[in-house]
């Protein structure tokens, strides 16, 4: 639910931006926030946003904060990890295989990942451990939600990859509407050789995502649709032709992330 909650922001940003003064309440107290929705000054829009934003949260599971996170481990920033990473849900499997110095921010590592998957990062990301319930979140949805109450995500700007273990499984999620998720698995730490200057790809299949096709079941039945039998309009909104889902291009793509942070 909380990804709904923040793909319903990310819609009615500007909206809310307009009666901010109104919100300087944080949603501790959803009572106290229902009777701001209930001030005459306040557009009926707008009203029916925060109702349906309330009722998100209150459906929400609530999550404790996050304590005595480690942020490094010094020993490893100068190791190679060695990390497999697939779009979860998906047949036949998209993944990649690639390596990153334990140097690098998780912030890098999130976007370096999504750029290797065909992402055009028009949308939120973050990414989470489940082992230990900590979510590692860019700046921008940190800020986003911080009008909604107090944050207890990690800032992923701040992490750098070597707080990982070997043998954690992560997961990456991208686009809260689409609801795209990727499977994070730190296969091996290297501390015997040299890391990389940037990530680089190793080994890998398919081209990735197609943004705003509607998540990973429209991805499918993309997938498995003969371009003689798609929807005009679909194959128009894509460029005029079918793009090939099993292209995978890894010389092209380890170049571009040569070229970090990927996207202004």
């Amino acid at each position: 639910m909380r990804h709904f909650l923040l793909n319903i922001f990310s819609k009615y940003q500007k909206p809310l931006a307009k009666t901010k003064s109104c919100f300087k309440i944080k949603i501790d107290n959803s009572d106290k926030f229902r009777k701001i929705a209930q001030a005459k000054e306040i557009p009926p829009e707008v009203v029916k946003i925060i109702t349906d934003m309330l009722d998100l949260v209150d459906m929400m599971p609530k999550r404790s904060k996050s304590k005595n996170v480690p942020t490094e481990n010094k020993e490893r920033n100068s190791a190679t990890y060695e990390i497999r990473t697939k779009l979860k849900d998906f047949r036949p499997s998209i993944w990649r295989r690639f390596i990153i110095s334990g140097n690098s921010s998780v912030e890098i590592l999130e976007r370096a990942i999504l750029y290797m998957f065909n992402v055009d990062l028009g949308h939120m990301y973050d990414l989470y451990n489940p082992e230990t319930g900590v979510r590692y979140e860019n700046q921008r949805n940190i800020d986003a939600m911080s009008e909604w109450g107090p944050r207890d995500s990690i800032n992923s700007e701040k992490v750098k990859v070597s707080a990982f273990n070997e043998g954690e499984e992560l997961l990456l999620s991208y686009d809260y509407g689409d609801g795209w998720e990727f499977e994070v698995n730190i296969k091996k730490i290297d501390d015997t050789k040299e890391p990389p200057k940037y990530p680089y790809i190793i080994s890998g299949k398919g081209l990735g995502i197609i943004d705003d096709i509607g998540g990973v079941w429209s991805l499918e039945d993309y997938y498995n649709t003969p371009e003689d039998e798609m929807d005009p309009e679909l194959l128009d909104w894509i460029g005029g032709e079918k793009i090939d889902p099993d292209k995978f291009d890894k010389e092209e793509l380890n170049e571009g992330l040569q070229h970090p942070p990927y996207w202004e």
